[in-house]
Parts: structure tokens; sequence; C-alpha cells
């Protein structure tokens, strides 16, 4: 039952993806072409089609997140307690986040606005530590990433889900 629902929700994912990436003007839309997730597994969409590729560092049982820059390359990613970046290492300070694994979305990766160098990372658990954020410095560690800020708390307890839109300013 729960194979059934994860390969729906991957489907439904995919066709939302598939959706915004005919709206690719948006340089935002490219943010979204590589995803990492499952046991070392990923999708690229920066050729409109999905090609699947292997090597991730990442095993995520449920809840994960990727985030490219504008230009759709990959910048870094998260299975909610690990977060990687684009060479499939460990960032500094990358262990410990307080996503749970068993949350199906514990992570969520937004670019802080008008800031091509900062990323919040938000955090779901399943219950007590609530939701959280992180922030990720894409310019340090030589251009890497680091963690700089970790597992500040927003609001709990919280639920495992988590999503996100764009303000009325489109920001």
């Amino acid at each position: 039952m729960k194979t059934q629902w994860l390969r729906t929700t991957i489907l439904l994912n995919l066709l939302i993806l598939i959706s915004f990436a005919s709206h690719s003007q948006n340089p935002d839309i490219r943010r979204t072409y590589k995803w990492h997730f499952g046991n070392g597994a990923g999708l690229d969409f920066s050729t409109g089609t999905a090609e699947p590729f292997t090597g991730s560092a990442m095993t995520a049982i449920e809840g994960c997140a990727t985030i490219s820059d504008t230009c759709g390359n990959l910048l870094f990613y998260t299975n909610g307690d690990t977060v990687w970046n684009r060479k499939n290492i460990v960032m500094p300070n990358g262990l410990g986040l307080m996503g749970c694994s068993g949350s199906t979305q514990n992570s969520l990766i937004i670019p802080q606005p008008d800031n091509d160098s900062l990323f919040y990372i938000f955090l779901t658990d399943c219950g007590a530590n609530g939701l959280r954020y992180s922030i990720v410095n894409i310019n340090l560690n030589g251009g890497l990433g680091d963690v700089i800020q970790k597992n500040i708390l927003l609001y709990a307890p919280s639920t495992e889900k988590i999503a996100t839109t764009y303000n009325a300013n489109k920001k």
C-alpha cells in the first residue's frame, strides 16, 4: 500500500513539474530541473524529458528536497537530516538537521528573495521537534556551500506536510 502511495505521489509531482516546465521562460523553474531522491536516484528535466541518473549520495525513505540555480545547475540537496553539495559531499555543518526521515514532506528549499547566495531549508518532523529552518550560504566553501545556521524553531508541534507558493509580488 505504501509503495503504491509513493508511486502515485511521484507521478503526480512529475506531472506538476512537467506542466511548470512548459513555462520555462521563468528562470526560477530551472531551479527544479534536477531531483535527487530515494536510494541514490535522480531525474534531470533540463532537456524537457525526464532523464534518470544515479550517483546521488542520498538515501531518502520519504521526504527530500533539491535546488538548482536559475540556469538549472545543481546546487545542493537534502533528506531532512543531511545536506549534500553538487559534488555529492556533505556540506560543512550539513549533518543533524531536524527533519524526520519518516515525514512525507520533511524538507523544502527556498532561495532568499533578492539574494543569490542564501537559501532556507524548511524542515518538518513527525511531531515534537516542530517546524524549523536552516540557512545555506552557497558562496562559502569554494562555492559548494555551508550550512551557516541550523534547526531554528518556527513552530511546534507541527505536521509532516509543507508547501510553498509565490507571494502576490512574485517573490
